[in-house]
């Protein structure tokens, strides 16, 4: 059984102890992983951003085409990694920003965002109200965040293309706005999820 929220896999996981929960990696750190695991003993997180990240690697896809695809696409190999990564560091800085800007939301919601500004009790408490959008704003201070993000992309762009495309790029909007693009540029026109799911049966496990 699919379910696409990671709330409702932990929902379902302590009450099915015989199931295992897979989930997306996503914007996950390391740290919060080994929470989770730890948390859920039926929990397995994928070691990539999400499941489209295994249609996405060029060497990956072109071990899953049969010759006859092979065959169609002039140049091989080397063409499909030049078309597919032609514009991958701006795909690479869309990934550091989702993982450093994904978790601002958890952030906010722990300082009471934004139910405690919204409290009745405290409507004519100017100096509650002040403190609490205080708090929100420090939170967000641009600067922090602006640094935090230079500092992951700068240690993200030094890794190998491979790896890059494993963790650091959104693979649903990748496939979605690059490799999609380019197989049916080089292999002909074919529905996207008929195509997703002739790359999975033919992919070396």
């Amino acid at each position: 059984m699919r379910y696409s929220d990671k709330n409702r896999v932990f929902e379902i996981l302590p009450k099915r102890k015989g199931w295992i929960g897979v989930v997306d990696r996503d914007e996950w750190t390391e740290d919060v992983i080994a929470e989770k695991l730890k948390e859920y003993d039926n929990l397995w997180v994928l070691p990539r951003f999400c499941i489209d990240n295994y249609l996405i690697i060029p060497e990956e896809l072109w071990s899953a085409f049969p010759p006859k695809q092979r065959d169609k696409v002039a140049g091989g190999q080397a063409t499909l990694t030049s078309r597919i990564t032609s514009d991958l560091d701006r795909w690479v800085a869309h990934g550091v920003l989702w993982s450093v800007a994904n978790p601002l939301w958890e952030g906010l919601r722990s300082l009471g965002f934004k139910d405690d500004l919204l409290n009745p009790e405290i409507a004519l408490n100017e100096q509650k109200i002040k403190e609490t959008l205080a708090n929100w704003h420090n939170f967000l201070e641009p600067d922090q965040i602006w640094e935090k993000f230079q500092k992951k992309h700068n240690t993200v762009s030094q890794l190998d293309i491979e790896n890059k495309l494993r963790r650091w790029v959104h693979g649903k909007k990748f496939y979605e706005g690059v490799v999609n693009h380019v197989l049916n540029d080089l292999l002909g026109q074919k529905v996207t999820s008929e195509r997703k799911i002739s790359i999975f049966r033919h992919s070396p496990v």
